[in-house]
């Protein structure tokens, strides 16, 4: 073993002792990637730790199934407590299966249930501020679902507007039409169509700044 690799075990053995139990059990895993394994082999030894993490992944899962059962059994007791009020007292019954409801729609995602975790380990301003933030994310989501829907109706009506203008209808010139696409592009910008439309409308009306950055638009989201 070469005195660097020597020097960083003797260094392991001396800080180990020092660390809490899981940093020493993660520390205790790592091997430099320089040690020669031969050099390093010992059966005995390893045999021993094969045996020990054996024994530690069974500890864990009978430690994961005593937890499971004993939540269980918690629940139980919960519910069971729950019931028994809920039975004496209808106004309570009323109050927790409304209360219920509410609860059970937020535990519905793996975010809101996660939510519900922090609240109910007593963290409840972080809890209520992640919910609120998770409201917040859906809002803009809805609005932004909405104003595409909204563009979808708009652009149809721009469309016949357009058709209208081209059949010469004094009601619908070229400021009436690029006031409905400019609409439109406000509440979904992402369609190219409508700002090529815009462009050729700009052009019509002699905004050549204007049709330039339409168009620059157009290309930008039409290129792959």
């Amino acid at each position: 073993m070469s005195v660097r690799i020597a020097g960083l075990f003797l260094s392991l053995a001396l800080v180990l002792p020092g660390l809490p139990a899981c940093a020493r059990a993660q520390v205790s895993v790592l091997t430099p990637a320089s040690a020669d394994p031969g050099r390093l082999d010992d059966a005995q030894r390893r045999e021993q730790i094969a045996t020990l993490e054996a024994r530690l992944a069974e500890a864990r899962a009978r430690v994961a199934a005593d937890v499971t059962r004993l939540q269980d059994q918690l629940v139980d007791a919960r519910e069971a407590l729950v019931a028994d009020l809920a039975a004496r007292d209808p106004v309570y019954a009323e109050e927790i299966a409304a209360f219920r409801r509410e609860v059970q729609d937020i535990a519905s995602t793996p975010e809101g249930l996660a939510a519900l975790a922090r609240y109910n380990a007593g963290d409840r301003v972080e809890a209520i501020a992640l919910l609120d933030g998770l409201r917040q994310a859906r809002d803009t989501a809805r609005r932004a679902r909405q104003d595409v829907e909204s563009a979808a109706e708009a652009r149809r009506i721009a469309t016949l507007a357009l058709d209208a203008r081209g059949k010469g209808d004094p009601a619908f010139d070229t400021g009436a039409v690029i006031a409905r696409y400019e609409a439109v592009v406000r509440l979904d910008p992402l369609h190219a169509p409508d700002w090529h439309r815009l462009a050729m409308l700009y052009r019509a009306a002699g905004r050549a700044e204007d049709a330039a950055a339409a168009e620059a638009r157009a290309e930008a989201l039409s290129a792959p």
